[in-house]
Formats: structure tokens, C-alpha cells, sequence
């Protein structure tokens, strides 16, 4: 799985101004390592799965920002439903995850 480094979020706010890339470059998302830490210090089991596909999130991000700018988004809709009802199912990347679905189970028992 490749790492984070942020520089599609960087793209999307300087192109877009959007305020949820603002979030995501000013906070520190938890490392792999510090989740299976917290996991394994607090006892529990745990379950990283990969989610989605980075790449067609970021095409999905800017075909919405220059829908909305070129008053195309009638013309999104179609196609973010045509996504959504064919493709979307099909479109984990666990080697380019758009993210991860992290669950935490039951404490271990210790012996």
C-alpha cells in the first residue's frame, strides 16, 4: 500500500478552494503503525481494509469542480449516477486506496 503524501489534497485546494481539502492538509491523519499500536496496547482486534480507488476519486473531485463551473452539473449527475449504479462496486485499488475502512473488535483476552 503506498503512503500518504497529500499532494492530490494540495492540488484539489489550489485548483478548487474546496474547504474539505483545507481539513485534510491541515490534519495529521493517524500512520498504519500508530493504529495497529493503539489496537495492540488497548487489547483489541483489528481489521484494515482497503476502500475505493484514489485515482477515480481525484478525477471524480475535479470533474465536479469544473461541472459546477461550467454549469455542466445536470451532465454530473448523470454520470456520478451511472458510477455510483455500475461501476462503484468494482472500484477497490488496495494498491491505491482512496482510504481505509479500520474496525476495532473486542478486547483479547490476556493470559
Amino acid at each position: 500500500v503506498s503512503s500518504y503524501d497529500g499532494m492530490g489534497d494540495r492540488l484539489a485546494y489550489d485548483i478548487t478552494k474546496a474547504p474539505w481539502a483545507a481539513e485534510h492538509i491541515s490534519c495529521v491523519l493517524p500512520t498504519m503503525d500508530s493504529i495497529k499500536a493503539f489496537a495492540q496496547r488497548e487489547g483489541l482486534s483489528l481489521t484494515i481494509t482497503p476502500n475505493g480507488e484514489a485515482a477515480a476519486v481525484f478525477w471524480m473531485v475535479f470533474a465536479s469542480y469544473f461541472a459546477s463551473k461550467s454549469g455542466e452539473l445536470a451532465a454530473l449527475a448523470r454520470v456520478t449516477e451511472f458510477f455510483n449504479t455500475h461501476l462503484s462496486e468494482r472500484m477497490t485499488n488496495p494498491l491505491q486506496p482512496n482510504d481505509f475502512i479500520v474496525e476495532l473488535g473486542a478486547a483479547h483476552e490476556i493470559n
